[in-house]
């Protein structure tokens, strides 16, 4: 071949192709040394894109499996919280059907409730305070919804599917009323009078707070629990309260609210029934929250021996709901029936605790005041004092007669009656006075009476003690059984009588100065005394002996003849002794001599000797009124008219207000509380969703039954009967109140608050899932009572019902927790498959790299070789030239 300049020659040639060889010589080393087949996208620019993706993949299935690692132990957290609340669920059941057996005191039972309460507080505790890494698992925080609404928080319990996040407006519509709870207790009678208890009464002094040796319950105060609506507060009984202070104070107890220690069943009525002396509970909320249960003492529950008159009946509503918001796709919609207690279904399945308005309520401000109703008779009785026979004494020693006269078929206050019958006695001796019944003289002296009451019971007290102060009563039949009068004497006890000693002994017999005769006369407290005629005197003769005895049978004689209260002796130094023989401030006894002027030397007395007793107590009169009889009244300054009428339309009519012997033209009078009862009862009212009753402390109130937005009272007077109505009721009777506390139509929030795992490589691959609340509010147990049979049977249900809720909630979380076990398996596989995948496509095939490394390495050194080989030619070439 030949030789030339210009051209490529052998040496650049094998340069070149050496210089490829160390190429592939250093890419095989690099491959072998990194083990991947593609280290640049220059190595494989597809096969890199799919390299990259699906180690994204692979690495986004680790950290799945690591999420659903992280949830496993969670949920496993969380399961480990509700398998202790089963196991208290469980004691709690059991305590539950241990309360239900009579075997038990009302003693032991408090015992059990103490240990539920406990568990309860437990149950709260370990809903709040279970965490996985800070988050709390168990109080309503992690639930798959949270709701809430304007002005009312609506937590959310359970989920069964449903409406979803969004906007609602919720309306609801009672469908039934509802019954409230009554209760009442045994009669209580006093141990003192044997009579049926009234409002004064005390209570340890109640045949029913004694046991049969008569010891006493209330020996030391006593504390009442009382539970209802959810909740428990206590009052302290003393054995000196009255019946009224202490249902006062229950009630009170009742009404106040939770934040001031109460239980919150607002317009609850606790009140003690003067008319049937019984305690008496009217709960003012409808439904199981109205619901009153008390514990205590064995002895103290069985001496009031409270029992269900009326049970207590739930209300219900249907509930519509639509979505709320702007959009083409079609709004959601749902309806439900729920009661005010269990309101389950509600919003597709989500349980809400939500509080409906309360009734449309008018309470007056004026309380009614003790009173007495008379029945269809008049109620006429008299009275006298002690000076109240005529039997000729002096002018102006008799006392008149008081005549009262209660008008059938009207109530009187007691501060009336009382005020009437003293104010007669004022009059009593004045004949011209309206006041005065029968034949008085002006000179006659008013009665020493006083008039006042005890409880509902006329008292009559003399204003004279001892037995010289006597009361004397004629009471027709009607005053007999209205008032308990009973006709007879009443007279005091004890004190000291007058006495006139004389100074003389007369043993031996007296002689009165002069040759005539000696006229004497004597009055006793009651101003009895000779007043007919001189012959009736005492007489003696004069100049002549007189003996003891004569002189003793003389003054018998007299004291006989006269119905002079006294009597004559002769004391153990011969000194005459003449004696009232009643006692007291009004025993007085008087002498003086008409005619002789001798008795102070004879008998040792002067004329005008006279002398008083002292001490004793009153006479008291205490009648028994009728427990029929005894009532409470307003007092109105005339007839008036009005009408109610409810959200509905409905109207109860006219409604006079008024009596019999009541001519309507402005007379003042006093209408008792059963005479409203009975005009309003017989009027329309019944045919309103508009009710009415009076509270404990006797004020006249009107409210409607039905709750929620229709719930309002329209009252309807003229000025007049306004006029009349406000001073006796402390009610404006033209007025309208609705229902402003709560709407029964309101805007409710539903957003997710579930649990987010990602548990998969690729966006939105999430699991869901939420725990419910699990407090003892959301499982229903609180204020979970078992002091009695009854709440320990209403107790059972609900904690069988929190064992399910529980149990359920368990079983979620479980399969959940096998979601994961298998998300776990799954993802590894995949990742696996995935990693395979990927090796094929990034790794180096060793063998085949190993291969082609020794290749590139020979062709190395056989092109280094021929390099050597290729710088000859030049040499050769200048060997030619040479």
């Amino acid at each position: 071949m030949g030789f030339r300049v210009n051209g490529p020659g052998s040496s650049l040639v094998t340069l070149g192709n050496l210089s490829r060889t160390q190429g592939g010589l250093q890419s095989s080393i690099e491959r072998l040394s990194s083990g991947l087949r593609i280290n640049r996208g220059a190595d494989d620019a597809a096969g890199l894109t799919i390299s990259e993706k699906l180690r994204s993949q692979i690495r986004g299935l680790t950290k799945a499996t690591a999420n659903a690692q992280d949830g496993i132990s969670l949920i496993q957290t969380a399961e480990g919280a509700l398998n202790e609340d089963h196991a208290m669920l469980n004691r709690m059941r059991e305590l539950s059907i241990q309360s239900q057996s009579d075997a038990l005191t009302s003693t032991d039972r408090i015992e059990l409730q103490k240990e539920v309460d406990q568990l309860i507080g437990e149950i709260d505790r370990v809903a709040i305070t279970t965490e996985f890494n800070t988050k709390k698992l168990l109080d309503g925080s992690s639930a798959e919804v949270h709701a809430s609404s304007e002005g009312i928080q609506l937590p959310t319990f359970e989920v069964e599917g449903g409406i979803g996040t969004g906007d609602y407006l919720v309306s609801m519509q009672q469908t039934s009323a509802g019954v409230k709870q009554e209760q009442g207790s045994a009669i209580q009678r006093s141990v003192v009078s044997g009579r049926m208890a009234t409002r004064t009464s005390q209570l340890n002094e109640m045949e029913s707070m004694f046991d049969h040796e008569g010891n006493s319950f209330l020996e030391n105060p006593q504390v009442l629990t009382l539970r209802g609506n959810g909740t428990k507060t206590e009052v302290t009984m003393s054995g000196n309260e009255t019946l009224e202070k202490f249902a006062l104070k229950v009630e009170e107890t009742i009404i106040a609210s939770t934040e001031d220690g109460g239980l919150g069943i607002a317009n609850s009525s606790f009140e003690f029934n003067a008319e049937d002396g019984q305690f008496e509970y009217n709960a003012g909320v409808a439904g199981f929250r109205g619901e009153l249960s008390l514990s205590g003492s064995e002895d103290i529950l069985n001496a009031f021996s409270f029992d269900i008159i009326t049970e207590a009946e739930s209300i219900f509503f249907d509930v519509f709901g639509q979505e709320q918001g702007h959009g083409v796709y079609e709004k959601r919609e749902f309806t439900a029936t729920t009661s005010a207690d269990d309101t389950f279904g509600v919003l597709g399945g989500r349980e809400l605790d939500f509080d409906l308005g309360q009734e449309a309520r008018i309470d007056g401000s004026i309380q009614a005041l003790d009173a007495i109703q008379i029945g269809a008779t008049d109620v006429i009785f008299t009275f006298h004092d002690t000076n109240g026979e005529d039997n000729d004494q002096a002018t102006g020693s008799l006392s008149a007669g008081v005549t009262v006269i209660l008008t059938n078929s009207r109530s009187f206050l007691l501060t009336s009656i009382s005020t009437m019958i003293n104010n007669a006695i004022g009059a009593a001796n004045n004949p011209s006075d309206s006041l005065t019944f029968g034949p008085t003289s002006s000179n006659y002296t008013n009665p020493n009476i006083a008039a006042s009451f005890s409880g509902s019971n006329l008292v009559l007290t003399s204003t004279g003690t001892g037995t010289s102060g006597s009361i004397s009563i004629s009471a027709n039949a009607a005053a007999q059984t209205t008032l308990g009068l009973t006709n007879g004497l009443t007279s005091g006890v004890g004190g000291t009588s007058g006495t006139l000693t004389g100074i003389t002994n007369i043993t031996g017999g007296v002689t009165f100065a002069g040759a005539g005769v000696t006229r004497i006369r004597l009055g006793d407290g009651d101003f009895n005394t000779n007043t007919s005629t001189v012959a009736s005197d005492i007489t003696f003769n004069q100049g002549v002996v007189i003996s003891q005895a004569s002189i003793t049978t003389a003054f018998t004689n007299y004291f006989t003849a006269n119905s002079i209260d006294a009597s004559v002796s002769v004391n153990g130094g011969g000194n005459l002794v003449i004696t009232a023989t009643e006692s007291g401030s009004d025993s007085r006894v008087s002498i003086s001599e008409v005619a002789g002027a001798t008795m102070f030397a004879a008998l040792g007395l002067a004329s005008g000797n006279a002398n008083a007793g002292a001490g004793g107590t009153a006479a008291v009169f205490t009648g028994s009124t009728s427990g029929s009889n005894a009532t409470k009244a307003f007092t109105q300054t005339g007839i008036m008219n009005f009408s109610l009428t409810d959200g509905n339309g409905a109207s109860s009519g006219d409604i006079y207000f008024g009596t019999a012997n009541v001519d309507g033209s402005g007379e003042s009078f006093s209408i008792s509380t059963n005479q409203i009862t009975s005009i309003i009862d017989a009027s329309s009212m019944s045919g309103t969703a508009i009710t009415y009753g009076f509270t404990n402390d006797v004020l006249l109130s009107f409210f409607q039954r039905e709750e929620g937005g229709t719930s309002s009272i329209q009252l309807t007077a003229d000025s007049t009967d306004v006029a009349i109505g406000g001073p006796a009721y402390g009610i404006n009777f033209n007025q309208f109140v609705g229902n402003t506390v709560r709407e029964v139509q309101f805007d409710i929030r539903v957003i997710n608050n579930s649990l987010d795992f990602e548990v998969g490589a690729n966006k939105s691959q999430i699991l869901n899932f939420g725990v419910s609340n699990l407090t003892s509010d959301a499982l229903g147990l609180k204020g979970l009572d078992i002091t009695n049979i009854r709440s320990s049977t209403r107790a059972l249900g609900k904690i069988d019902e929190a064992i399910k809720r529980v149990s359920s909630e368990r079983s979620n979380l479980g399969s959940v927790q096998n979601r994961l076990d298998y998300l776990i398996n799954t993802n590894t596989t995949t990742g696996n498959n995935l990693g395979a995948f990927e090796s094929s496509i990034r790794d180096v095939d060793l063998a085949e790299q190993t291969v082609e490394f020794a290749r590139s390495q020979l062709l190395n050194q056989t092109g280094t070789a021929q390099v050597q080989q290729s710088k000859m030619q030049p040499q050769q070439a200048l060997q030619l030239l040479g």
